[in-house]
C-alpha cells in the first residue's frame, strides 16, 4: 500500500504494486500525480475489501496511465470520500474484474470537476450497478471510455443520485442493456452500445 497523507506537489510514476489488498491510500493531497502504475495480483490480507484507490480530499490532482489485473480484488476500484476537486483519472486499464464497484462515491461526498477518460474496464461480473455517485451537487464528466461485461449481460452500469450531474458523453460499452439505470441521474450523449 502507498500511503499519501498532506501531501503536496508530489509525483509518483513507474512503480508496479504487487499483492496488496489496496493499492493507494490518499488522504488531503493537493497537485498529486499518479502514473504508469502497474497494479498486479490483488489478494484479501484483511477481512475488509479494499480495492486500487482509496482516495479521501484529492485536489487538483491526477492519475494517469494506470494498468490493473483485478483477478481476486476484492472492494471497490475507485472509493471516494468527501471532497475530490479538479481530477483527472485518464488511460486506466483496467481487466479481470470480478463484481466489484468501478466507482463509488458516498452521500457525504463533494466531487467538483472529476474527469474520467481514454480508459478502458472490463468485468467478468456484474450483478448490480457498479457506478455511483451519490453527493448532492457532485459533477464529473465520464468521456471517451469502454465498458465491457464479458459475464451475464446485466441491465445497467451507472446509478447516480438526484442532484448530481454526471456527464457520460462518447463511450462504448458491452454487455450492459443501458450504460445508466433509467432512473438515473446521469446526462447521457452519443454512447454507443457495442452489443447493436
Amino acid at each position: 500500500i502507498l500511503l499519501f497523507s498532506g501531501a503536496n506537489k508530489i509525483t509518483v510514476s513507474n512503480v508496479e504494486i504487487v499483492r496488496v489488498d489496496l493499492a493507494f491510500s490518499i488522504d488531503n493531497v493537493t497537485e498529486v500525480n499518479i502514473n504508469n502504475v502497474k497494479i498486479m495480483e490483488p489478494t484479501a490480507i484483511t477481512d475488509v475489501p479494499k480495492g486500487a484507490f482509496r482516495i479521501r480530499n484529492m485536489y487538483q490532482s491526477s492519475i494517469k496511465n494506470v494498468t490493473i489485473d483485478g483477478n481476486g480484488m476484492q472492494g471497490i476500484l475507485f472509493n471516494i470520500y468527501q471532497n475530490l476537486v479538479d481530477v483527472l483519472i485518464s488511460n486506466i486499464t483496467a481487466t479481470n474484474i470480478n463484481d466489484l464497484h468501478l466507482f463509488h462515491a458516498d452521500s457525504s461526498s463533494n466531487v467538483k470537476n472529476l474527469v474520467v477518460n481514454n480508459s478502458t474496464f472490463e468485468m467478468k461480473k456484474v450483478t448490480t450497478q457498479r457506478a455511483r455517485f451519490r453527493g448532492v451537487g457532485s459533477t464529473a464528466l465520464f468521456e471517451n471510455n469502454t465498458f465491457i461485461n464479458t459475464g451475464a449481460k446485466y441491465s445497467s452500469l451507472f446509478s447516480n443520485d438526484a442532484g448530481t450531474s454526471i456527464s457520460l458523453t462518447q463511450n462504448k460499452h458491452s454487455g450492459f442493456t443501458n450504460l445508466a439505470v433509467t432512473s438515473d441521474a446521469s446526462i447521457l450523449s452519443n454512447n454507443i452500445d457495442l452489443d447493436k
